[in-house]
């Protein structure tokens, strides 16, 4: 970043940027001035969707990598996060987990992304449908958390049987049962906990 504070334009810093993996950029993008803040995020919104895209896609994602960005876009940005998953997200990772941490250190949760967390475990073992999910996505992306938490809070009976059925062959099968039934009461805890946040 010696190299950016050696720039004399913004033209320099936004050329400099092309010179930084998307990490970088990231990791970075608090020290960069407004203008190249606007060019990534507005004007040529292609690294921006690069990011998000970047964000999603990685196996495991540093949470270093998500504060910059956040503090400069807020809500705005878990949104995008949200979209960018829907379109290319195949695997699972950890950016709902590392968003709700990063808000938590930054003491302003703008949306509380574990309900996502949950409703992809949900999705996984068969308690929802893909329609299901990517309604549940489309109502997070409008703010509207009530009927996702009761979609989960009906659903959490099959979700504790899909969970039994899968590991019922596994050995030690009755350990992972109780672990199971903790595991539900957790989720159930956490959903009770959620309210319509707007």
């Amino acid at each position: 970043m010696e190299n950016y504070d050696n720039c004399k334009t913004d033209n320099q810093r936004i050329l400099f940027i092309y010179n930084l993996s998307y990490l970088g950029i990231l990791r970075n993008i608090k020290k960069f001035d407004g203008a190249v803040v606007n060019y990534i995020t507005i004007h040529f919104d292609v690294i921006y969707k690069e990011l998000l895209k970047y964000l999603v896609t990685s196996h495991s994602v540093q949470y270093s990598s998500l504060r910059g960005l956040l503090s400069i876009k807020g809500e705005q940005f878990i949104k995008d996060i949200v979209e960018a998953y829907q379109l290319y997200n195949k695997e699972k990772n950890n950016i709902f987990s590392a968003l709700y941490k990063v808000q938590s250190e930054l003491k302003k949760i703008y949306l509380d992304t574990r309900i996502l967390d949950i409703a992809i475990r949900y999705y996984e073992v068969g308690a929802v449908s893909g329609r299901e999910l990517k309604n549940i996505f489309i109502n997070f992306i409008n703010c509207r958390i009530a009927p996702i938490k009761k979609k989960l809070l009906d659903k959490i009976d099959d979700f504790n049987c899909k969970l039994i059925e899968i590991t019922s062959k596994e050995i030690g099968s009755e350990v992972i049962r109780t672990n199971i039934e903790e595991e539900t009461n957790k989720v159930c805890k956490i959903l009770q906990f959620f309210g319509d946040q707007r």
